[in-house]
């Protein structure tokens, strides 16, 4: 059997960095097969299209690069990981494509936090990674107290989540049947 450890919604710079030293420490003691980054590891608060509150503002490099010194903490305790990118990384291509369509190309998730350099797996926003019987998507459109049923429903079978930032598992299934899970990874 393999071990995967899903790391979820992180939201460099503004995250708890005691959970996440924690959440290192562990992946480093138990030696998980895979580590998957569910999605929202970073916050992208500067192109966020929202009001900014003012004191808080951060320009993308410096996110950029608290993104890039945890990122580089998790390399060095784990090789196999698959990031996913979640809203929040997808804030940056919302920005270019509303703002500066001309940058398309230049710059992407996967460059900016040097995932190929890593040598890590890559997921794009809005897309899924499969491993054995189990989908592992950041969101499948829903929220809210309902997610974790509806996400199931969508992806037909067992889903590992985060996005909602609720913690949720749910079995649906009866004897007889293949039952399944939803696991809403929370925050």
């Amino acid at each position: 059997m393999k071990h995967i450890l899903v790391i979820p919604d992180v939201h460099v710079p503004y995250h708890d960095k005691k959970a996440f030293q924690l959440t290192l420490q562990i992946i480093k003691a138990i030696e998980p097969h895979e580590v998957v980054v569910i999605g929202d590891f970073a916050d992208f608060y500067s192109v966020s299209q929202y009001p900014k509150t003012p004191g808080r503002k951060l320009q993308l490099k410096d996110e950029v690069a608290d993104v890039n010194k945890e990122l580089d903490a998790l390399a060095n305790v784990t090789k196999a990981v698959t990031y996913l990118e979640g809203n929040h990384e997808d804030r940056l291509r919302r920005y270019l494509q509303e703002k500066a369509p001309e940058l398309f190309g230049i710059t992407d998730i996967a460059s900016l936090f040097r995932l190929k350099e890593r040598g890590w797996k890559h997921v794009e926003y809005g897309d899924f990674y499969k491993r054995a019987r189990v989908l592992y998507v950041h969101d499948l459109g829903k929220a809210g107290v309902n997610a974790t049923s509806q996400t199931m429903a969508i992806a037909g079978g067992n889903v590992v989540f985060g996005h909602t930032h609720r913690g949720e598992v749910r079995y649906r299934g009866h004897h007889g049947s293949q039952g399944h899970f939803g696991l809403n990874v929370g925050w």
